[in-house]
């Protein structure tokens, strides 16, 4: 719908990099328009282990500055 240009929407920078490169999408700016700022939550079971891989991640996104 967005390429259409039957809407207009928010959307990842890096999934629509192309179209703005290219033209076919166009960056829209303004006060209202800023960033979003979402609270992101970070569970896991307490009963079950993760695995490595699991856990690495775990541990990754620990470190992650917000």
């Amino acid at each position: 719908m967005i390429l259409s240009g039957s809407a207009w929407g928010r959307m990842p920078r890096h999934r629509v990099a192309e179209e703005l490169a290219d033209g076919r999408l166009l960056a829209l700016s303004g006060k209202q328009l800023d960033p979003l700022q979402i609270d992101m939550y970070l569970f896991r079971r307490a009963d079950e282990p993760t695995g490595p891989v699991g856990e690495r991640l775990w541990k990754l996104l620990q470190q992650c500055k917000y």
